[in-house]
C-alpha cells in the first residue's frame, strides 16, 4: 500500500484528487466570509477559485499525469490556455488591490 503512494504518478493523483475539492471549499468559505460588495479580498479570491486553480489542475493532468509529449500540441495548447487564464487572473488581482489602494488614499 504505501509503495503505492511512494511513487510520483499516486502523489499527483492525490493531490488533484483531495486537494483540488479541499481548495475549493476552503476559497468558497473565504469568499462567503467576505460576501459584502465592498470587500477587497472577494475579487482576488474568487479568481484564485475560479480561474487559477482549475487551471492549475489542468497543468498538473496534461503534464504530469498524462505523459503526453511535451512538444506535443495538445501540451502546448493547454500551456497557452494556462497561462492567458494565469495572466487573466494577475490582472484582476491587481486590479482589486488598485482600487483599494485608490480607496483608501483619496479617504485619508
Amino acid at each position: 500500500m504505501w509503495d503505492v503512494l511512494s511513487q510520483p504518478e499516486a502523489q499527483w493523483t492525490l493531490l488533484v484528487v483531495l486537494g483540488f475539492p479541499l481548495l475549493t471549499v476552503v476559497l468558497i468559505e473565504l469568499v462567503r466570509r467576505f460576501a459584502d460588495a465592498g470587500s477587497v479580498v472577494r475579487r482576488p479570491l474568487r479568481a484564485l477559485q475560479n480561474i487559477v486553480l482549475p487551471a492549475g489542475v489542468v497543468w498538473i493532468i496534461v503534464h504530469q499525469l498524462a505523459h503526453l509529449p511535451p512538444d506535443g500540441l495538445t501540451v502546448k495548447i493547454v500551456d497557452t490556455v494556462v497561462g492567458i487564464l494565469l495572466l487573466h487572473a494577475v490582472f484582476t488581482i491587481l486590479q482589486s488591490l488598485l482600487i483599494a489602494f485608490s480607496e483608501t488614499v483619496t479617504e485619508t
